[in-house]
C-alpha cells in the first residue's frame, strides 16, 4: 500500500513539472492568446505547488525538481510538434 505522503509527494512533482512544461511552451507559441493560456496554466500548476509544498510542510525536504523533468519537457514539446498544443494541455 502506498503512504499517504507519497502520494502527496508525487503530486508536488506532478504539478511542478507541469508549470515548467506550460511555461516552455508558453515561450515558443506564436499565437498570442494561446500564449496567454498557457501562461495563465502555468500560473496556476505554480499555486498548485505551493499549495502541496504547504500541505507537506516539513516533510517536503528533499523534494525538488523531478529526476529526468528536463527530458519529460523536450518530450512535451516534441509532442506539442507533432500533435499540437492542445494535445499537451489535454495530456497534462
Amino acid at each position: 500500500m502506498v503512504s499517504k505522503e507519497k502520494i502527496e509527494k508525487s503530486f508536488l512533482k506532478d504539478e511542478t513539472l507541469d508549470s515548467e512544461v506550460y511555461s516552455q511552451l508558453s515561450k515558443i507559441e506564436n499565437n498570442g492568446e494561446i500564449r496567454k493560456l498557457l501562461q495563465g496554466l502555468a500560473a496556476i500548476e505554480k499555486r498548485h505547488v505551493r499549495v502541496w509544498r504547504a500541505l507537506l510542510g516539513k516533510r517536503k525536504q528533499g523534494i525538488g525538481r523531478p529526476i529526468f523533468a528536463n527530458l519529460k519537457i523536450l518530450g512535451m514539446l516534441l509532442v506539442r510538434r507533432l500533435l499540437g498544443v492542445a494535445f499537451v494541455v489535454k495530456f497534462l
